[in-house]
Formats: structure tokens, sequence, C-alpha cells
């Protein structure tokens, strides 16, 4: 993780979210992940970063002098296979037992990526930083992972989220 405390982001109560970008990494034969899942998978990313901030911080529809920008990306998305809806195409990566991988009887555990940027008004980088975090539950080799799963994962970075803008601003609390 970067942070400049170089620059001073105590005067800024404005947040303006980018679109997220989703990067997705399909393997050999598999399909592009269709727009309206991406589409879905930001609003949700969006939403778990907007409520924390809220009331004390204000998330704005377009970037201006008072407003710090904030730029998202959920990486190494994997399209799964049979059917393509979406609950297919999920952030994640599975993590195998390798005593039971061969079994197929291993649990994997629901992991995701993301990076961030913060930049203030003139454009000049505040902090960056790539995050990867992993769910509370082991699920069963085979079970769909579903949004739901991962939406603590989301949460948690929201808040976090929160935290940091308050400790940079000097108004931990």
């Amino acid at each position: 993780m970067f942070i400049d405390k170089t620059v001073d982001i105590r005067p800024y109560t404005k947040l303006y979210f980018d679109p997220v970008q989703v990067i997705a990494t399909p393997g050999p034969g598999q399909a592009q992940v269709p727009p309206d899942v991406i589409e879905r998978m930001s609003a949700k990313l969006l939403a778990s970063f907007e409520k924390p901030l809220a009331p004390k911080y204000q998330v704005v529809s377009a970037p201006g002098p008072d407003v710090l920008r904030v730029r998202t990306a959920i990486t190494g998305i994997q399209p799964a296979k049979p059917n393509l809806n979406v609950t297919d195409f999920i952030p994640i990566k599975a993590l195998y037992n390798a005593g039971r991988d061969v079994t197929g009887t291993a649990p994997h555990v629901e992991e995701m990526k993301a990076e961030a940027q913060v930049l203030d008004p003139r454009g000049r980088l505040v902090g960056e930083g790539v995050v990867s975090r992993k769910g509370d539950k082991s699920l069963p080799q085979g079970e769909q992972i579903t949004w739901q799963d991962l939406s603590a994962i989301t949460e948690y970075w929201g808040k976090n989220f929160r935290q940091r803008l308050d400790e940079l601003r000097g108004d931990a609390r």
C-alpha cells in the first residue's frame, strides 16, 4: 500500500468513484464476462463502499475541485462452467487442500482481489493499494459461489476504506 502523506486531504469530504473496472482472465475456451454481469458486480462493490462512508462523506456523481477521485478494479475474474449466469462469473480463486483435491472432496474458500487508487482534484496520486481477502467460510467443492458469499469481503473493504480516510484526515473515531 502506498499513501502520500504530503498531500493534505483534511478538506475533502466528497468522493467520486470512477466506474469499477472488472478485469477478467478467462482460460482457453471460456466465454467473456457479459457486460450486464460486470455492471451488477460494479454496482454491488460501489454500494459496499458508499454505505460506510455516509453520512460523514458524500459520494458525488462527478469529479470537482473539492472532490477526491477513487478508481477501483476487481481483478482475476474466472468464468465458471458450464452455465453462464451471474453466479458463474465470480472474482475468486479456489484454494484447495492438496491431500483431498485428488478425491474431489477438497473444500474451497472464496477469495477476492481488488485494486484501488485515490487521486486529489489535480490528479495527483494520494494513495493506492492492492487487497486480497478470504471469506469466512469453506464451501464444498463444486458448490456455486454467489455474490452473497463475497459480500462480507467487499463490506470489510468499505469499512476499512472509511477508517483509512478518517485516519488520514486526523479524524479517527
